[in-house]
């Protein structure tokens, strides 16, 4: 009863599994990150100047690149923008994963989606440019060279879509 006097504000603050809401989700994150970041170092280990084709334009290589696959030649100011802006989307999507299992319900679509996302903002922008100084591609495709963090971009949305698609109340949320 003390205790509880003494917690103030936060009784109110509503609880989901022991009040570890984010617990799969950030998990997940951690799981997937990892294996970009192993993916990455075992191209460059292992693929340095070489190219393996799998299919016509499918296949596997190592190259770094300082931009980004669409502008190359981008600016460093406008890099550092990018990089603020794409900290600030991660940083909202977490806060919308929080309220989405607290009002809506607990998804594991969301929660991969959310994991996908946190690899596409953190797995290049921060972990690749801000502590390296560039970027480490991997996959050739017929588009670009690019890596697991590339594409995880669409992965998410894919997972995004197909939770609103199964619950389609949860599009009155967003």
């Amino acid at each position: 009863s003390s205790m509880r006097s003494h917690l103030g504000v936060f009784e109110k603050i509503p609880r989901i599994n022991g009040g570890i809401v984010l617990k799969r989700a950030l998990l997940l994150s951690v799981i997937i990150l990892t294996v970009d970041q192993l993916l990455k170092l075992y191209f460059q280990l292992y693929f340095l100047e070489e190219e393996l084709l799998i299919f016509k334009h499918w296949g596997f290589t190592y190259v770094t690149n300082l931009g980004i696959w669409i502008s190359p030649d981008i600016s460093m100011t406008l890099m550092i923008i990018i990089q603020i802006f794409v900290i600030l989307c991660w940083l909202l999507m977490l806060k919308l994963l929080t309220d989405y299992h607290i009002y809506y319900r607990k998804s594991i679509f969301i929660d991969i989606s959310f994991a996908f996302f946190t690899t596409a903002a953190l797995g290049n922008v921060i972990l690749d440019r801000l502590f390296l100084g560039y970027i480490r591609d991997y996959f050739i495709t017929p588009i670009a060279i690019c890596n697991l963090a590339d594409i995880s971009f669409e992965i998410s949305l894919i997972f995004f879509v197909i939770e609103l698609i199964r619950y389609p109340d949860a599009r009155n949320i967003f």
